[in-house]
């Protein structure tokens, strides 16, 4: 969306994943991260396909085919991001991987090492999936009553959105300030900070109402050019939901109807 994302690419919302393995990768981890696994999946790609042609057998082969299912779905979709297809896809690349921690350049590797490498792994990942699961479950509990989806009191919605703003120093920070965002009431209170949670937000999931808001808030900061120019830029790439962003710029507080309805008459162009 920032770089000027087509009509044509966007449609009412603009996709949230490039359904490519390696393409998510590089967004979310970089080329580090990104890196870090192509290797990985290459090398026990290359391990197996030796050892199927020293010692071609049916197993041998349905396990390769299995991952290779799994990896070239993962070129068309993201089915690796969902625990019953990676644990099963992990489970056929381990069986796969024959004994003996061994690369292919030849260099060996003691057991005791590689023992002591996996346990560190496996009790990082232990901790980590631990935190996170505790920090999703009070994401569940918060999200859609600071965002206005339930009849709690003002009270259990103002203590939600604060649960929001503590989760947005964890791991699900980019997951726990849309809501942040969305709960935000538009007005000029705070509206510095509000800009910046909305800038974050915009490389996470640029929808037509998370742009439309941050529109909103940059004219109540006083950055009109900015203001017009996203607003502008929203309206060219979500073409069929021009009523809805035209009804929302009309509810907003009156100065950012000053300065966004120019905007609107000219629909983007």
């Amino acid at each position: 969306f920032v770089l000027g994302l087509p009509p044509e690419m966007a449609g009412d919302e603009t996709w949230t994943s490039p359904h490519n393995m390696v393409l998510q990768l590089l967004a979310e981890t970089g080329l580090v991260g990104a890196g870090l696994v192509c290797v990985g999946l290459l090398a026990w790609i290359g391990r197996s396909c030796a050892q199927f042609r020293r010692d071609p057998d049916a197993a041998k082969w349905w396990l390769l085919s299995c991952a290779g299912v799994e990896c070239l779905h993962a070129l068309l979709e993201y089915p690796l991001w969902y625990a019953h297809f990676l644990a099963l896809t992990a489970l056929i690349m381990g069986t796969g991987s024959g004994a003996g921690p061994r690369f292919e350049s030849g260099i060996a590797i003691r057991p005791v090492v590689m023992r002591a490498i996996l346990s560190s792994c496996a009790v990082g990942g232990t901790v980590l999936l631990g935190i996170t699961l505790a920090a999703y479950f009070r994401f569940d509990l918060a999200s859609p009553v600071a965002a206005g989806r339930s009849l709690a009191s003002d009270r259990d919605v103002a203590r939600d959105r604060d649960s929001l703003v503590g989760l947005s120093q964890t791991l699900l920070a980019p997951r726990a300030e849309l809501w942040l965002f969305l709960a935000f009431p538009l007005d000029a209170s705070s509206v510095s900070e509000k800009v910046a949670v909305g800038e974050r937000v915009l490389r996470f999931w640029p929808s037509r109402v998370v742009v439309v808001r941050q529109s909103i808030f940059l004219a109540l900061a006083g950055r009109r050019e900015e203001a017009v120019a996203l607003l502008s830029k929203s309206l060219r790439t979500f073409r069929t939901q021009g009523p809805a962003t035209a009804e929302a710029i009309r509810a907003a507080p009156q100065a950012a109807r000053d300065a966004l309805l120019p905007a609107l008459s000219g629909q983007g162009r």
